[in-house]
């Protein structure tokens, strides 16, 4: 039987669910027709061997059950299962087809009652049989031939898996909690799996293991992709799952392919480890996304206090609102020696394992020991909307005991949250998915092991920081005025008020202030109540001292820094930090738990922060005069909200929102109820609080908040993460004249928007208004179009953008080549036949801006028109003049240099350079399609 009489064989069988239409709920279906298929299989198997079955059944009666289990399976030709009833489908009455459909499914085996009891099977006979649907049910199961002769154990197992698919689909109720989508099933498998060999090798024997195996999707995968390369390679399927219908689902799904079903457990994984001392050479696992393990943190917490690291969760425990990290930990537990050939592991995770937590919390102390242990592989960020159940960002996760050797020490980080299809018909949160080409290009991706748009590697050492603590000394002024005066008589009542309002002026310290109040000595409970009523954060006063003469600490100056491991954490204190605060000092006790050194350290894998370095690296070189900073580093105070009665106005301050999607204010609401959501930072004289405030408003600036920020559904932020905020930043005067054109926009926006609620009141200043209106529009639509230009250089080479430095000029023999033109229209061809993008050519693959002048000064006499014309007849001749209208053409000047902008949109016809090679566009790389490739990309993409 070929595939699509598979799929039709599955599209029958689910069509019984016309037959519960009304009588049960969508996301009841499925369990009635899997166990029902199961059943059916499972009597066509026994068929040919059912008479000598029931012989023996009644030669060994009164026999214990093991004994006479072993002699029926040996009845039945060594299948793992055996029924020994005289019943089958076809004979159960139509009086009483449940009585007598519930006694055949008891004479099975074991282990297939087992699955059946697991299925709840006899819950849902007696429902079909209250609705008068069980025996028309049982007949037209009867009736289908699900026979080894026709259907081989393979195609039923495609057929199987078809209908659990079917079901994860129509159920609104438990969709995505137990399925992986086949797509993520496969490309984890294949990068996994991938460059195997040696373990593959004819007549060996390898483990797979998933102790979230849900309804088998990665074990079913991992055993097709073995197979495909390899089948005289023999596959053990081990697996665990907490839910009992997923584990029957799992068990069936094996069962019908005919594979051992004796190493699939039932159980908490985590709390019952139910293959404890087993090791495996590959595993496969989607735990839930951020599920608490609260119910069973005294069994996890005692194995941890009780065993450390002779027990799974030595490194440590993350906290108790996502227990994903307990599952990767589980693994690492299982990973074969590597002298006995290693293990390799695949795992999705959502991104709180991935930076939530800070340096010495549970979740950085694991994150730590998997890249301390060189564990980490490579690290593969997907689309969001790739899952039923949520639209989060997720991530894929490459473990291995035994890396390649030019993978030792070193972190792959893959960009694939742009390589994806769109789904023809969403289901439920899961719009896109993995075609063939989208996991052939992440595989390539991962085997080039190569620095790209898309491709990062990294020292595992560079993932690690050390977190230390920055002490300045408080500086506080006072002064008495009525509302400080009746402030500290709330506090103390009459106790020194008479002298403290005799008081008069201002002092920038506490002695000065207490002699002129005519104060010898007070109490320690008066002495808070004078500061803390009387006294103000002032950055000119001297500082506050101890009866020792110490530096009294001030908390909101406080700050933690993150210091690269490769950096001494002396040298960095007097390097970045002494020469602009030089009566800061390391905050003592601040040393790491594990090396007692200076510091704690901390790791975190975070896409954007890298994201975030290759754009601000990009702007630096556009533009000489910015520079990066961290917000931490600018910071003078920092304020939270919630630790004060209300955030006080400081010149240049800035506002963050602690929860929620990032804000950035300059100026908060009067109202102080809600002054305890934000945290103030009050920034020194190298910035401009309002410049910082219209760099986070921007692309970038807002990636780079997005990248420090906490939790995965709801954001959070931290007065700790300042120090990684990364802010780029021009001169001061830039600063102040970039504040300035964005008030003056802000002004016209709303000037706008006023008149454009009237102007159809105002028909005589209309005409005027007009002519002045194509001025501005003209002026502002050349500044966007340079800004875009820019963006795109800063952005780099996607799937959407490719940058050239010359279209004619061969750079290295200054002369004037083909190929090298070729090499543009190509891109051009690239982008027509897949989603269109922008070419710019005169930027350098680095995002240099080369510019065209010498080109077209040196091939062109000079002129721009000669040269576009010449671009023009070179598209015409080679990519064809019926492409125009998807193509659009402009050559803009940046910097007194010629850049040639080519944005092209996705053409409703194949496009071919020269009228016979076929390029598409395969993030950031183009690609030559040809033979079936080529055949079945243009039946996909343009319907023909």
């Amino acid at each position: 039987m070929n595939t699509e009489n598979h799929s039709q064989t599955a599209a029958f069988l689910w069509s019984i669910a016309d037959l519960l239409r009304g009588d049960f709920k969508q996301s009841q279906y499925g369990r009635i027709i899997l166990p029902f298929t199961l059943l059916r299989r499972m009597e066509c198997e026994l068929a040919p061997t059912k008479d000598e079955v029931i012989k023996q059944t009644f030669a060994h009666e009164g026999r214990p059950d093991t004994v006479r289990e072993m002699f029926l399976r040996r009845a039945t030709g060594h299948l793992q299962f055996f029924n020994a009833s005289p019943l089958t489908l076809a004979t159960l009455s139509n009086t009483q087809t449940a009585a007598d459909l519930t006694s055949y499914v008891q004479a099975f085996s074991t282990d297939a009652r087992d699955i059946f009891e697991h299925f709840h099977f006899e819950g849902f006979v007696q429902q079909l049989a209250r609705a008068n649907l069980l025996y028309q049910v049982v007949q037209r199961f009867a009736a289908t031939d699900l026979s080894p002769e026709r259907i081989s154990n393979f195609g039923m197992g495609l057929i199987f898996e078809e209908l659990i698919h079917k079901f994860s689909e129509s159920s609104n109720e438990t969709v995505g909690e137990h399925f992986t989508p086949r797509d993520i099933a496969r490309l984890t498998t294949s990068l996994v799996i991938t460059e195997q060999d040696g373990k593959l090798a004819p007549n060996s024997i390898v483990t797979i293991y998933d102790p979230t195996a849900g309804t088998g999707g990665f074990l079913s995968e991992g055993n097709g992709y073995i197979q495909s390369i390899s089948n005289k390679v023999t596959v053990s399927l081990y697996g665990q799952d907490i839910n009992s219908e997923s584990y029957a689902i799992c068990k069936a799904n094996m069962l019908i392919k005919g594979q051992d079903i004796t190493s699939v457990k039932l159980g908490n994984t985590l709390s019952n480890d139910q293959l404890a001392e087993k090791s495996f050479d590959f595993m496969l696992s989607n735990p839930p996304f951020g599920v608490e393990w609260k119910k069973i943190q005294k069994q996890i917490t005692d194995e941890y206090t009780e065993k450390g690291f002779d027990g799974r969760f030595g490194p440590g425990l993350p906290r108790v609102s996502d227990g994903s990290l307990l599952f990767l930990l589980h693994l690492v537990s299982k990973m074969r020696d590597p002298r006995d050939g290693g293990s390799r592991i695949g795992i999705i995770l959502n991104g709180s394992p991935m930076f939530t937590g800070g340096a010495g919390s549970g979740e950085s102390e694991i994150r730590r020991y998997l890249l301390q242990n060189d564990l980490v592989e490579a690290v593969v960020a997907l689309p969001a909307d790739m899952f039923y159940n949520t639209s989060i960002a997720t991530y894929l996760l490459v473990m291995s005991n035994r890396k390649s050797a030019d993978r030792i020490g070193k972190v792959q980080l893959i960009d694939a949250s742009t390589i994806y299809a769109p789904m023809r018909k969403s289901i439920r949160n899961k719009r896109k998915f993995f075609a063939e080409e989208q996991v052939a290009e992440i595989i390539k991706l991962y085997e080039a092991f190569k620095d790209g748009s898309n491709s990062k590697i990294l020292f595992n050492t560079e993932l690690g920081y050390q977190s230390i603590t920055i002490e300045r000394p408080l500086r506080l002024s006072f002064s008495v005025t009525p509302t400080k005066l009746a402030a500290y008589e709330r506090f103390k009542g009459s106790e020194q008020v008479e002298l403290l309002g005799k008081v008069k002026g201002w002092f920038d310290n506490f002695p000065d202030f207490l002699i002129a109040a005519g104060i010898k000595s007070l109490t320690q409970g008066a002495e808070k109540a004078v500061l803390a009523c009387f006294g103000e954060r002032d950055p000119n006063a001297k500082p506050m001292l101890k009866n020792n003469g110490e530096f009294i600490a001030d908390i909101y100056g406080r700050k933690l820094v993150s210091v690269p491991l490769s950096q001494s954490v002396e040298d960095y204190f007097d390097r970045e930090i002494r020469p602009y605060a030089e009566d800061s000092w390391l905050a003592p006790p601040s040393g790491d738990k594990t090396d007692r050194k200076i510091g704690i350290i901390g790791y975190e894998i975070n896409f954007n922060r890298f994201k975030v370095q290759g754009q601000i690296e990009r702007l630096e070189s556009q533009y000489k005069s910015y520079s990066s900073s961290s917000l931490g580093h600018l910071a003078m105070a920092v304020i939270d909200g919630g630790r004060v009665e209300q955030l006080l106005h400081r010149e240049n301050s800035l506002y963050f929102n602690k929860k929620g999607s990032p804000r950035v204010k300059s100026v908060l609401n009067v109202d102080s109820k809600s002054h305890k959501d934000y945290i103030q930072v009050v920034i020194g004289k190298e910035a401009v609080a309002d410049y910082i405030v219209t760099f986070f408003h921007s692309e970038l600036g807002a990636l780079c908040l997005a990248a420090c920020m906490q939790g995965v559904t709801v954001k959070y932020f931290r007065s700790d993460d300042l120090d990684r905020i990364v802010v780029a930043l021009p001169s001061l005067d830039e600063q102040k004249e970039i504040v300035n054109t964005s008030r003056k926009l802000k002004s016209l926006k709303e000037a706008i928007e006023r008149f454009d609620s009237e102007v159809a009141l105002n028909p005589t200043s209309s005409s005027s208004l007009n002519h002045r209106l194509d001025g501005m529009l003209e002026v502002i639509g050349r500044l966007t179009v340079e800004d875009k230009i820019r963006n795109i250089i800063r952005m780099g080479e996607t799937d959407v953008t490719e940058l050239k430095s010359s279209f004619s000029l061969d750079i290295k023999k200054q002369e004037k080549a083909d190929y090298i033109e070729d090499a543009s229209l190509k891109t051009v061809v690239a982008f027509l036949n897949t989603d269109g993008g922008s070419l710019l050519i005169g930027v350098s693959d680095d995002g240099e801006l080369l510019g065209l002048n010498d080109e077209i000064n040196r091939f062109h006499k000079g002129s721009k028109d000669k040269f576009l014309l010449y671009f023009k007849n070179k598209l015409k001749s080679r990519v064809g003049e019926q492409y125009y209208p998807f193509i659009s053409t402009k050559l803009v000047i940046l910097d007194g240099k010629n850049v040639l902008w080519i944005d092209c949109k996705s053409s409703v016809n194949p496009c071919y350079l020269y009228g016979q090679d076929f390029y598409v566009r395969t993030n950031p790389a183009t690609d030559k399609l040809e033979g079936p490739k080529l055949v079945e990309y243009v039946k996909n993409h343009f319907g023909y």
